[in-house]
């Protein structure tokens, strides 16, 4: 699975940017720094002791260095109130906005399988459906509210036209 995904980049040219998006989504990281070492690496400020513990990686940037690599169109936004980090992905397309989030909106078609997974997901609103996570901020945030408020003004300020959840199906 991961040979083809690296074989499709390839034709785009070189990887220049290697990102983990918050303190607990690193996995590929390790692999694809592997495959392309001139990559640099970036990740929340606050995560970055957390995923190069987790990965072995050393020399992991605060996401806000990615900013003069990513040109006018890509936001990388270290996303404020986190205590762990998290970054919204923000793409400025000939179609319209497009966010990439990782875990506070999530769009899953189903509840996990996982008996308590699937319960804590039931009580806190968090699933099924587009829906804002209700989990994560319990460990992952300072302010929920602030989060809350902000995520929204945000929205509000230039809304998305797409919204592609790490978890769930992308919303149009």
């Amino acid at each position: 699975k991961a040979e083809g995904a690296f074989e499709d980049l390839e034709r785009f040219g070189a990887v220049r940017a290697l990102v983990a998006t918050n303190a607990f989504h690193h996995m590929g990281l390790a692999p694809w720094k592997a495959r392309c070492p001139a990559a640099e690496l970036f990740a929340p400020a606050q995560s970055i002791a957390r995923v190069e513990r987790q990965t072995g990686l050393r020399g992991i940037q605060p996401i806000d260095n990615a900013r003069a690599m990513a040109g006018p169109r890509l936001e990388l936004v270290d996303m404020p109130f986190y205590k762990t980090g998290e970054v919204l992905l923000r793409v400025d397309s000939a179609h319209g906005r497009v966010w990439y989030v990782t875990d506070v909106i999530m769009n899953m078609r189903e509840l996990p399988r996982h008996p308590l997974a699937r319960l804590a997901f039931r009580l806190s609103g968090s699933a099924p459906g587009l829906r804002y996570n209700n989990i994560a901020p319990l460990f992952m945030v300072r302010d929920k509210a602030a989060l809350r408020r902000w995520l929204a003004d945000e929205a509000r300020k230039k809304p998305p036209r797409w919204l592609i959840p790490a978890h769930g199906d992308i919303v149009d």
